[in-house]
């Protein structure tokens, strides 16, 4: 258990697994229909290193200020959040370890955004 957790904290200190991992999700995502509903950052691979993560720019709003503003949209942003959880965990063996409100954000034209992979 020790040996896996410090294997995982040295993962998330990689930037450039960081940004496989949502280039990874952004490719199954559209496979599996879920951009519709939502997305992630592009990272910039030709100037992303290990140590420094170079992405897309996004404009998102906090869900916090979405739920202060239109609670019913809020909800239906943790649906889609939870649906997005769901099928990355049991359609593609894989999870997004960092699920805090402080990474999603809502999306202009509605769609989620997942951060911070």
């Amino acid at each position: 258990l020790v040996d896996e957790y410090g294997s995982r904290l040295v993962d998330e200190l990689d930037f450039s697994l960081e940004a496989r991992t949502a280039q990874e999700f952004a490719e199954n995502a559209a496979q599996l229909g879920l951009d519709a509903s939502c997305t992630t950052v592009q990272p910039i691979m030709q100037l992303t290193t290990s140590r420094v993560l170079v992405t897309s720019w996004v404009d998102g709003e906090r869900l916090e200020s979405v739920a202060r503003r239109d609670p019913q949209e809020a909800k239906r942003l943790q649906g889609v959040a939870m649906s997005a959880y769901l099928t990355m965990l049991l359609e593609l063996g894989t999870l997004h370890a960092d699920p805090h409100v402080g990474n999603l954000l809502r999306a202009s034209d509605g769609r989620l955004i997942i951060l911070d992979w």
